[in-house]
């Protein structure tokens, strides 16, 4: 096998070929394909279809996060055949069978995807808070008016100092570190994307929150301002 680029010059397939011709310090002679249509990528090697962060160009960032976000907000699009203002915690926000190009193509309307992706990393480490979900929401958050809110926001999810009882980003902080440390009491993709809504929420309007919870038939709250 040879080395593939797609329309735009990026790397479809031979990053590893790459990485062992450096390793090696050996020069060797490869097949190059210019101009191979990036949909042909979903097939390559074996057959197999490719998943979607792995068809994303070689310089986005953190790109599960990124894939992984681009499956809730296609359901906030209205894309999944369900709209989030009808959803409840029963149903389910994250479009797991999303097609590929559906994927991709919310990721290119969605180029705040990466940043927000990297400051939900950053948050994760110290909190747990799941990074897709959180990816989703900061996205929609730098796309409303309270976006000079946001670096308060994720820096009290990241760091935690000196927030009291009531602060919604210290409620959010609690249930996902808690949640951590007993594999018994994992949250699902959809109550995670749901709990930090609505803390972003509280948090927006000046509400308090002591506990991140969600009772069974209550509704998926629309991110403040989006």
């Amino acid at each position: 096998q040879g080395l593939a680029f797609d329309e735009g010059g990026d790397l479809l397939d031979g990053q590893h070929r790459l990485w062992s011709v450096i390793e090696a310090d050996v020069p060797i002679q490869m097949v190059v394909s210019r101009n191979v249509p990036r949909s042909a990528f979903m097939f390559v090697d074996n057959g197999r279809r490719r998943q979607a962060h792995q068809l994303l160009p070689g310089d986005v960032t953190h790109r599960s996060s990124v894939a992984s976000a681009a499956r809730y907000l296609l359901v906030i699009e209205g894309n999944a055949g369900v709209g989030l203002r009808t959803s409840t915690i029963q149903d389910s926000v994250y479009w797991t069978n999303a097609p590929t190009n559906e994927v991709l193509e919310c990721v290119g309307r969605w180029p705040e995807l990466e940043q927000a992706a990297q400051i939900a990393s950053q948050i994760y480490s110290n909190s747990h808070i799941t990074k897709a979900p959180n990816t989703a929401v900061i996205a929609q958050i730098m796309r409303t008016s309270y976006i000079d809110r946001l670096d308060d926001w994720t820096q009290g999810l990241e760091y935690g100092a000196g927030l009291q009882i009531g602060d919604p980003r210290l409620a959010l902080r609690d249930k996902f570190l808690r949640s951590s440390s007993h594999r018994d009491h994992q949250i699902s993709k959809t109550m995670a994307y749901a709990l930090i809504v609505k803390a972003w929420n509280s948090f927006a309007l000046n509400k308090p929150l002591k506990v991140a919870r969600m009772g069974r038939s209550e509704a998926i709250q629309v991110v403040e301002g989006f």
